[in-house]
């Protein structure tokens, strides 16, 4: 009989809008991610031209907050891919359950050993399960807030506006392009 699983999924997205002022966007970004339970993980900044920012937000808010980041300008760019990590959770926690119900035994048999040999022989394998447990505890931790949060990479790019020479020329080039090229 097969149980009803939830899927667990570690979800990253990446994302270019272009702004007119990259850093204003990037307070405004940093409002919303905040105010939606999110965090910025890290931000740079490149000459009042480009901010890239990594952003760990909430899986569910995710799709509506990338939605919010695109209102800021025009969207260049938007990916959201997502990897399944049910089995490694599942195998992880039933592993846990394991060597705790292992550590549990051996501290039964740690009350009832007789010899000293027996004593700690018993403590070395005890100090061993025990290690492993929090090592798995610390690795579950980070898987699930994995699952919980989706890591953003979005880049804010300057706007950039032509004047009327770049319109000209670009003008005249369709021109030339249309003398020699016939579709």
């Amino acid at each position: 009989v097969f149980e009803s699983i939830s899927r667990a999924m570690i979800q990253k997205a990446s994302m270019t809008v272009e702004v007119s002022n990259p850093k204003k966007s990037a307070m405004e970004v940093e409002t919303l991610t905040k105010s939606a339970g999110g965090f910025v993980e890290s931000s740079s900044f490149s000459e009042e031209e480009l901010v890239n920012l990594s952003l760990r937000v909430p899986q569910e808010k995710c799709d509506s907050l990338l939605d919010d980041f695109g209102r800021l300008g025009t969207i260049k760019r938007r990916h959201v891919s997502a990897d399944d990590v049910t089995e490694q959770l599942v195998d992880n926690t039933a592993r846990l359950e394991t060597l705790k119900a292992s550590r549990d035994r051996l501290r039964l048999q740690l009350n009832v050993a007789s010899n000293v040999e027996d004593v700690l022989a018993i403590e070395r394998e005890l100090t061993r399960v025990q290690s492993e447990i929090e090592s798995l505890e610390g690795r579950l931790k980070v898987l699930q807030n994995d699952v919980a949060f989706t890591q953003v990479s979005l880049t804010l790019e300057r706007r950039v506006i032509y004047g009327p020479v770049t319109y000209i020329g670009k003008a005249v080039w369709w021109g030339v392009e249309k003398l020699f090229i016939f579709r």
